[in-house]
């Protein structure tokens, strides 16, 4: 399966646009696979610095993560404040005790001031940017996360942190994923 919707300037994005490998993944902070793999992503960024960029995309699994949407506003409404990153840090480090109110405080532990961050919350363009998020999820054939794409392309199977890497790894030498 192929990306439908290459990384752009607006994108959640770690590194730059021009990177020789781009990983984008579809997330759902509800999600313990998603929670599992988030480590994986710091690691790799740090590893292959310079070299890898990361986009992060919202594909919510409401239906078994209902938290996942007011934690996905809590992001967007976070990075409509310059701190989307800090505040995807902190949903995934606090995975377990995930609620609405662990996650308004842990705006608060990043600096973010209450009132001003649960008024962005209700902005409908943060929804309508995590609906775009899941329906280009939906044209790339994400049906579960996390769901990752290197170059454009799905990695298929199981996914760990091995598997990641050797596919960086391989197209780095010039072996990219087959379509």
């Amino acid at each position: 399966m192929k990306l439908s919707l290459p990384p752009h300037k607006d994108d959640h994005l770690i590194g730059k646009l021009d990177a020789p490998i781009f990983l984008v993944e579809y997330g759902d902070y509800q999600c313990p696979h998603s929670s599992k793999a988030h480590p994986w992503i710091l690691k790799l960024l740090k590893e292959y610095k310079g070299q890898l960029s990361y986009v992060y995309r919202h594909f919510l699994l409401v239906d078994i993560h209902p938290e996942s949407v007011f934690a996905s506003l809590a992001a967007e409404s976070a990075g409509e404040m310059g701190k989307f990153w800090e505040m995807h840090e902190m949903i995934f480090s606090h995975f377990k005790k995930m609620s609405s109110h662990q996650i308004i405080h842990l705006a608060e532990d990043i600096g973010l001031d209450r009132g001003i961050f649960l008024n962005k919350m209700n902005q409908q363009q943060l929804m309508d940017r995590i609906c775009d998020d899941n329906l280009t999820g939906e044209e790339s054939g994400v049906s579960s996360t996390p769901a990752f794409f290197l170059n454009g392309l799905k990695i298929e199977g199981p996914i760990s942190y091995e598997i990641i890497r050797s596919n960086i790894q391989n197209t780095l030498r010039g072996n990219p994923l087959s379509a």
